[in-house]
């Protein structure tokens, strides 16, 4: 890939910055991960174990002040850091507790955002540099833009790919049975069954099944071919859309998150 094509509008970068931190203040699991604290000792694991439950309430606060200056672009990679060590310490919480949670690619993704320039656009950052003649008016596409978000696309792709992996290795050719009783669990789970039930459907429940293995599988690869990119992005959305209906796991969390992916602006 050439170094042109590498390029990225620091506009792009900013506006995932923008969204992932909005995820996060607006994420259910943050803001009740202080309660898991409050639990008996024996039910505490891990590093999670080490935190009481004043100190996940500071790291709560601390957590959210910090995500909003990373927002706003307010010391925006320092703000990007203090959200990753804060978030990663109260987000073990619930996960030493031995709740099931999906929230890790919100850490995954504060890490990309403190070790990239995020802050260039879209910013007080910004603003405040311009100003003091730190950085020109009209910022041109740079590399730099362009591997973060390439960064963060492999990372959505590792998201996919071991999951898609693992359901082959530990099911192989029993998987769409096996998400048939994954199904009937969850429906268990919430009482609950959907509107339409793929396991009274043979023919469509294998089609579902393999589906999602050759969609987990597909996404780090195709992602090389930029071109690609926001179908798979509506790929994604589709997938989350019916594990929401079939098995109420929408994913939320991480499917806002690609509102950032799209170029905003023209390489």
């Amino acid at each position: 890939m050439s170094a042109a094509k590498c390029t990225q509008n620091a506009i792009d970068l900013a506006v995932f910055r923008i969204v992932v931190c909005v995820v996060i203040l607006l994420s259910a699991d943050v803001h009740s991960a202080v309660r898991f604290a409050a639990l008996p000792a024996e039910m505490q694991h891990g590093l999670g174990a080490l935190i009481t439950p004043q100190l996940a309430q500071i790291l709560h606060v601390v957590a959210c002040i910090a995500v909003a200056g990373c927002l706003l672009g307010t010391f925006t990679r320092v703000c990007a850091l203090v959200s990753l060590v804060s978030l990663t310490l109260l987000l073990s919480v619930p996960i030493g507790a031995g709740a099931i949670r999906h929230y890790h690619h919100l850490v995954w993704f504060l890490a990309i955002l403190a070790a990239t320039p995020c802050g260039d656009a879209l910013s007080i950052d910004r603003v405040l540099a311009v100003r003091r003649g730190r950085m020109p008016v009209v910022l041109p596409p740079a590399r730099a833009y362009g591997f973060a978000l390439d960064v963060v696309w492999l990372t959505v792709g590792a998201l996919y790919f071991f999951p898609g992996l693992w359901k082959l290795l530990s099911s192989g050719a029993q998987w769409p049975d096996v998400m048939v009783q994954q199904q009937h669990w969850k429906w268990a789970q919430f009482g609950r069954l959907p509107g339409f039930r793929l396991d009274l459907h043979p023919w469509l429940l294998q089609i579902g099944a393999w589906s999602v293995v050759v969609f987990e599988l597909g996404v780090l690869p195709l992602q090389f071919l930029r071109r690609t990119r926001p179908w798979l992005i509506l790929a994604a959305l589709g997938f989350h859309l019916a594990a929401g209906a079939f098995m109420y796991l929408p994913f939320v969390s991480l499917w806002l998150c690609y509102a950032g992916l799209f170029h905003w602006t023209p390489a």
